[in-house]
């Protein structure tokens, strides 16, 4: 009964923490542990290597297959007019990139 509910709180406290992939391999982590009699440590270390695999990022699609973007997925092409002005104002500069050419000398 104990390790049913331990079980049961494992899974809310990883599904609270927002932990999906280590959540979904938990299990078989789990028993692949007991069978070859690893340490708590040994079990933890492969559970969240195996969650950091998972969750490595991936290479994006469209710039490995040479993919153009759709239209609105551009600087050029996204709708502006639904932006607050300030933030229109800092994407104007953003995409004329003057303060690139700026630099100051800070002195901390």
């Amino acid at each position: 009964m104990r390790r049913r509910n331990t079980r049961k709180c494992l899974q809310e406290g990883l599904k609270d923490l927002r932990l999906p992939t280590i959540r979904s391999s938990c299990q078989k982590v789990a028993e692949q542990a007991r069978a070859e009699s690893l340490s708590h440590e040994e079990f933890l270390l492969a559970l969240v290597d195996q969650g950091a695999r998972r969750a490595a990022p991936r290479p994006h699609r469209a710039s490995s297959t040479g993919v153009e973007p759709a239209a609105g997925e551009t600087p050029e092409g996204f709708d502006r007019k639904r932006l607050p002005r300030k933030v229109d104002a800092h994407i104007n500069v953003l995409l004329e990139g003057a303060f690139l050419d700026s630099c100051e000398f800070v002195v901390g």
